[in-house]
């Protein structure tokens, strides 16, 4: 029988339960209409900026970064605790470091560490970008001392677990050996301590990963194995597993040359994991390793067999095709080469390696050393490419690849004016893409022309400027250059 007392204790519970939903449905209506005023002040404030930006990063003023500095302002004072205001806090901290206002930068990165101290990963990223700060300003300890944070208070973030390996290519860059080995001793102590810490999760496989290519980016591949295998054996079933079982194979391919237990680790690979995603390219590589290893009929196998499953995309089919015209190469079988060739330009007609297959026919007869066939094939080659680049119904990137074969067969050819010529019309006509200045100046200097290399050299500094790998190679290209020249 239910009491007075117990219909009134009912009540009072359903009366708690309605209140409590009430003030979360209250809560989270706020929370979204938070985050909805944020996205809708940060795109009119991203729309607004594009309208200053138009004079260019370079013709900005202190009013100009004032002007955009205010309206990323305006998302943090309104919602300040929102990610897009952390995105804002970023975006004035750069407007500020543009200008060379230090202080100001790092005040906004100590504001995005202050308020979204339970966002370990938007933390982590101010944190790491005040080090940058100290870089600008060429005040290396102080970087490093913020870097440290990172590993230190923000450890299982991506940037917290990748930054003891950062540290290490930080003093390798700045050739401080000693620091550097200092530091790559700590990033051990760091990442095994971490792994004690964590050694009855799963957290566990994922840190020794790190430690494995760790210990790979120093060049200790015996050690970065010996981890490798632990994770085999303690973590079996696990993701890691596979990975690391993929990292032994790379290792000793490409390392430490051992084909034959390269070819090994992916066999086992294979067995184990057979409805892996990747499991076509790495039967693929087990096909090419074979070849490397010299067991032809072992190739053809894996080739045949990824060719028998028709669910293969396109790409794994025109190189399982490849493959199979490879090791009938290697036999010296001229007939199976040259009608798989054939088979994959007819099949694939719109593919790259269709687009390759006059090129390839031309060298596979020059590596049999049949010259006049060679020399038959690399003129049919030219004729064919010349005449894409002239089609109207060619795509732009098809008439881009087959500028790039027919480069390579003026090459082949000795035709140095043609190729000149045909390297200076790409790099003209795709100024996005420094690769056909950087073959034009290598072109010259291995024709001994060291004065045109060096301007070729000169034009790639000043197009390509925000680019500090292309600059730095092309500064370095042209003091050989003129070292040369005046020997």
């Amino acid at each position: 029988m239910i009491t007075p007392a117990l219909r009134r204790l009912h009540k009072l519970k359903i009366s708690l339960l309605v209140t409590c939903f009430l003030l979360l449905a209250t809560f989270l209506v706020g929370c979204t209409d938070t985050r909805y005023l944020s996205e809708k002040l940060f795109w009119h404030t991203q729309r607004e900026t594009a309208k200053v930006l138009k004079k260019g990063t370079k013709n900005l003023d202190a009013s100009d970064y004032n002007k955009i500095i205010s309206l990323y302002q305006r998302v943090i004072d309104a919602c300040p605790l929102e990610d897009l205001s952390a995105e804002s806090h970023f975006i004035i901290a750069h407007l500020y470091a543009s200008q060379g206002k230090y202080k100001e930068a790092q005040q906004e990165l100590v504001n995005v560490i202050h308020n979204f101290s339970s966002q370990p990963k938007i933390a982590a990223r101010a944190q790491l970008k005040i080090g940058k700060l100290y870089e600008l300003q060429a005040k290396p300890q102080q970087a490093i001392l913020e870097y440290e944070k990172v590993m230190d208070l923000y450890p299982l973030t991506p940037l917290g677990l990748n930054m003891p390996k950062y540290i290490v290519k930080y003093y390798r860059n700045i050739n401080d050996v000693q620091a550097e080995e200092r530091a790559y001793q700590r990033a051990i102590r760091h990442y095994k301590k971490l792994i004690g810490d964590f050694s009855q999760t799963p957290m566990s496989a994922v840190l020794r990963d790190y430690l494995a290519s760790l210990y790979v980016m120093q060049a200790d591949y015996q050690e970065a194995i010996t981890v490798w295998d632990k994770i085999i054996s303690d973590y079996p079933q696990s993701l890691q597993a596979a990975k690391a079982l993929l990292a032994k194979a790379q290792v000793y391919t490409q390392k430490l040359k051992d084909i034959p237990k390269a070819i090994e680790i992916y066999e086992e690979f294979a067995e184990k994991y057979s409805s892996h995603k990747k499991i076509h390219e790495i039967e693929m590589q087990l096909g090419r390793l074979y070849l490397e290893d010299g067991q032809i009929e072992q190739a053809r196998e894996i080739f045949d067999a990824l060719l028998k499953d028709r669910s293969q995309e396109e790409d794994v089919m025109i190189k399982a095709h490849l493959g199979i015209a490879t090791t009938y190469a290697k036999q010296a079988d001229t007939k199976k080469v040259t009608e798989i060739y054939e088979y994959v330009k007819k099949v694939y007609p719109e593919s790259k390696a269709a687009l390759g297959i006059p090129y390839l026919t031309a060298q596979y007869y020059e590596q049999i050393g049949y010259d006049s066939k060679a020399d038959e094939a690399y003129r049919a080659a030219i004729a064919e490419y010349e005449m894409m680049l002239q089609s109207d119904e060619k795509k732009e990137i098809t008439k881009k690849e087959a500028a790039n074969f027919l480069t390579l067969c003026y090459l082949k050819k000795n035709e140095m004016d043609k190729a000149l010529q045909l390297l200076r019309m790409l790099a003209d006509r795709h100024p996005q893409d420094p690769m056909y200045l950087l073959d034009l100046a290598s072109l010259y200097r291995n024709l001994n022309a060291l004065e045109k290399a060096i301007g070729v050299y000169n034009e790639l500094i000043a197009r390509y400027a925000h680019n500090k790998l292309i600059v730095s190679l092309a500064q370095a290209e042209i003091q050989t250059l003129k070292s040369r020249l005046h020997q």
